[in-house]
C-alpha cells in the first residue's frame, strides 16, 4: 500500500514536473512560461540582493539561534511554544551548508520563489486564467513577503505550503481524486509545524470539502492534516499538561512577560483593530488595494463569484477575523510579518479584476501598478499619512503611531541602519577571540539580537527586553564562570541599573559582588559602549573608581542615545529631518531636546 502510494505521488510529480518543462521551452501556456521565468528571476534578483540585507527580527535570531542549539545536539523538542519543524529544517540546512546564518535564510529565498507556482495554477484553476498572472506577481512583489524571504522566519515555509496545499486541495475537489486529497493534506501538516494559522486553514479546508460534499475525500485530507498538529498537542499533553502548550505560549510572552496589556485605553483598541487592515493596505500597496476592493464589491452586488469562488475566500475571511480577534485581546502582535497570511490569500481577488470585457489599456496599467509595488513600498514609507486625508484627531494619532512604530517593517529589504550599533560591532570584531563570552544589555529588539547573531558560538547572554521578565541571575552567574572572559556591550539608555552597577573599571550584578568583571573600555559613542570583561577578584580592583560612565537619565543625551536604538523615536527624528532639510543625526539631536524639554515639565517619563 505504501508502495503504491508512492508510485502515484511520483507520477503525480512528474506530470507536475513535465508541464514545468513544457512552460521553459514556451511550448504551452504563454502565461504559464511567464510565471515559470519570473519565478527564476525573483530567485535570482534576490540572490543578489542577499549580500545587502541582514537578520534585522528578533524572532529570526531566536529561531536560528535555537536551530543551531538543537544542531549541536539533535533532540526531540518538547519543550516550545513554537511549532516545532522550522527548527528541524533549519538545523538540517546548517549541517548542511555549514552556515548558522545563512544557510537558513538562502532556502527561505528558494521557498518564497517556488511557492509562486502552485499559487499561480491554483488561482489560475479556480478564479481566473488571464488574470492569475497578476495574483501571482502581487504575492511574489509584496514588500512584506519579500522581507520574510530575506529572513529566517517560520512564515516563509508555512506560506510555501500553504500554497502547496491551496493548489492540491482545489485538484482534490475538482477530481474527487484520493492521492491529492493525501498530498494536499501533507502539504497543510507540513504547513502547521511552521505556524499555527495552518491550524485554521485545516478546519476552514474542511468545511469547504463538507460544502462540496466530499465527505471521503474530506475525512482523508483532515486525517493527514492533523498528523503534525495531533502530533504536537499530545507532546503538550504528556510532557506539560496542556494540549494547547505551544499554542497558550503565546498568552505567556505577551500578556504577562510583554504586559502588551498594560494600560488598554480607547486609542490603542483603536490600534489594534486598524492594524491588519493598515499593514494589507500597504502589502499590497493602496493602489492595487483600492483597486481589489472596488473590484470585489462591485463583482459581488453583480453576483458574478460563483459558490467555489466565494469558498476559497473562506481562509481570508476566517484568518483576517482571527488576527484582528487576537490582536484585540493582546495575544498577537502587531507586525506586519504576519500579513503575509492576508496577502497570498487575498491575491486571487486581482485576478478577477481583468476579465474578457476588460479594456485594451487595462492590462498594460495593471502590469505597471503590479511592478511598481516595491518602489512604492518606500513612497508610502516617507509619506505622513496620518496628515493625508480628512480623519478625526483619534484616527490621525492611530496612524502615525502605527506608521511611527512599525514602519521599517513594511520595506522590501531588511537592513540594520544604526551607524553606533556598526562602531560598536567592528570593536568587536578587532577584539575578538575564539573563546570568548559576550555579555549583552537590551538595547532594542533589532539590535540587539542582531548583534548577538553575530556570535552564535558564544551562546550570548542577553540582558531581559520584556517588561515582566526577570533577570536570571543563576543564568547569568554560570555564564561568566564558563566565559571569564569575553566582551560586553552596554548601552547607557537601557535600564541595566536595575541590574548592575558599572565604575571605571569594575561590572557587578547587583547583590552579587564576589563575582566581578574588571572591565576596559573598547568604544564609546553617544552611551553605547563596549568593553573588554575578565572575571576578577575584589582585591583585583583597587585601582576602581565610582564614578559615572553614563549621563544622568532624562538628560538631552539620554534621550539622543535612546533615539538610536528606539524605532519610534528614530521614525521620529526621520520626519523631523525630512520636514526640516536637516541631517538625521541632527534631527535625533532636536528631537532629544525636546524630549528632555517635555520630562523636565514632567508631561512624559522615562
Amino acid at each position: 500500500m505504501v508502495f503504491e502510494q508512492f508510485i502515484v505521488l511520483s507520477n503525480t510529480m512528474s506530470s507536475v514536473g513535465n508541464k514545468i518543462k513544457q512552460s521553459l521551452f514556451f511550448r504551452g501556456n504563454r502565461s504559464d512560461s511567464l510565471v515559470i521565468y519570473g519565478t527564476l528571476l525573483l530567485i535570482l534578483v534576490k540572490l543578489i540582493l542577499f549580500p545587502f540585507t541582514q537578520t534585522v527580527d528578533a524572532d529570526a535570531v531566536s529561531r536560528t539561534l535555537i536551530s543551531y542549539n538543537w544542531l549541536k545536539n539533535p533532540h526531540f523538542i518538547t519543550d516550545s511554544v513554537w511549532a516545532p519543524l522550522h527548527f528541524y529544517l533549519n538545523g538540517a540546512v546548517m549541517w548542511i551548508t555549514g552556515s548558522i546564518e545563512d544557510g537558513p535564510r538562502i532556502l527561505n529565498i528558494f521557498l518564497s520563489g517556488l511557492m509562486i507556482i502552485p499559487f499561480y495554477f491554483f488561482v489560475k484553476r479556480e478564479f481566473n486564467e488571464q488574470g492569475a498572472v497578476y495574483s501571482a506577481a502581487l504575492v511574489a512583489l509584496s514588500p512584506v513577503i519579500f522581507r520574510n524571504s530575506f529572513q529566517a522566519l517560520s512564515g516563509t515555509p508555512y506560506l510555501f505550503f500553504l500554497a502547496m496545499g491551496l493548489f492540491f486541495f482545489s485538484r482534490a475537489l475538482r477530481s474527487s481524486s484520493f492521492k491529492f486529497y493525501v498530498i494536499a493534506g501533507l502539504s497543510i501538516t507540513l504547513a502547521a509545524g511552521f505556524r499555527y494559522e495552518a491550524w485554521i486553514i485545516i478546519a476552514v479546508f474542511t468545511l469547504i470539502g463538507i460544502i462540496r460534499k466530499q465527505w471521503k475525500g474530506t475525512a482523508v485530507f483532515w486525517g493527514v492534516a492533523m498528523i503534525v498538529p495531533a502530533g504536537w498537542m499530545l507532546i503538550g499533553q504528556v510532557y506539560h499538561g496542556d494540549f494547547l502548550y505551544g499554542v497558550n505560549g503565546a498568552y505567556g510572552w505577551n500578556i504577562e512577560q510583554m504586559d502588551v496589556n498594560a494600560n488598554v485605553n480607547d486609542t490603542e483598541r483603536l490600534k489594534r483593530l486598524f492594524f491588519f487592515p493598515m499593514s494589507w493596505f500597504l502589502a499590497v500597496s493602496p493602489i492595487l488595494a483600492w483597486v481589489i476592493i472596488v473590484s470585489f464589491i462591485r463583482k459581488t452586488i453583480k453576483k458574478a463569484y460563483s459558490l467555489q469562488q466565494f469558498l476559497w475566500l473562506l481562509p481570508l475571511a476566517v484568518i483576517g477575523l482571527a488576527f484582528l480577534v487576537k490582536a484585540q485581546d493582546g495575544t498577537l502582535l502587531l507586525q506586519h510579518r504576519f500579513t503575509g497570511s492576508l496577502v497570498l490569500l487575498s491575491a486571487p481577488l486581482l485576478a478577477t479584476v481583468l476579465d474578457v470585457k476588460s479594456k485594451r489599456f487595462s492590462k498594460p496599467l495593471m502590469f505597471l501598478a503590479v511592478l511598481l509595488i516595491l518602489p512604492q513600498s518606500y513612497f508610502w514609507y516617507r509619506v505622513n499619512l496620518d496628515e493625508w486625508p480628512p480623519m478625526s484627531r483619534q484616527i490621525k494619532s492611530v496612524i502615525k503611531d502605527i506608521q511611527l512604530s512599525t514602519g521599517p517593517e513594511t520595506l522590501p529589504l531588511p537592513q540594520i541602519d544604526n551607524p553606533l550599533l556598526t562602531g560598536g560591532l567592528e570593536a568587536v570584531k578587532n577584539n575578538w577571540n575564539k573563546e570568548d563570552g559576550l555579555i549583552l544589555d537590551f538595547f532594542g529588539w533589532t539590535e540587539t539580537y542582531y548583534f548577538a547573531l553575530q556570535y552564535p558560538k558564544a551562546d550570548p547572554f542577553i540582558f531581559p527586553g520584556a517588561k515582566n521578565d526577570v533577570f536570571p541571575t543563576e543564568k547569568y552567574l554560570n555564564y561568566v564562570l564558563t566565559h571569564p572572559k569575553g566582551k560586553l556591550v552596554m548601552h547607557c539608555a537601557s535600564n541595566h541599573q536595575e541590574f548592575v552597577t558599572i565604575t571605571s573599571c569594575r561590572f557587578t550584578l547587583n547583590g552579587h559582588s564576589e563575582v566581578s568583571l574588571r572591565i576596559e573600555s573598547l568604544y564609546n559613542e553617544k552611551g553605547f559602549q563596549v568593553y573588554e570583561y575578565q572575571l576578577a577578584q575584589d582585591q583585583e580592583f583597587v585601582d576602581d573608581i565610582a564614578d559615572e560612565v553614563c549621563f544622568s537619565s532624562g538628560s538631552v543625551a539620554y534621550f539622543e542615545s535612546k533615539a538610536y536604538f528606539n524605532v519610534q523615536l528614530k521614525e521620529s527624528a526621520k520626519r523631523l529631518a525630512r520636514k526640516e532639510s536637516i541631517s538625521l543625526e541632527a534631527g535625533i539631536h532636536k528631537l532629544a531636546e525636546e524630549l528632555a524639554e517635555k520630562y523636565k515639565k514632567g508631561e512624559i517619563e522615562l
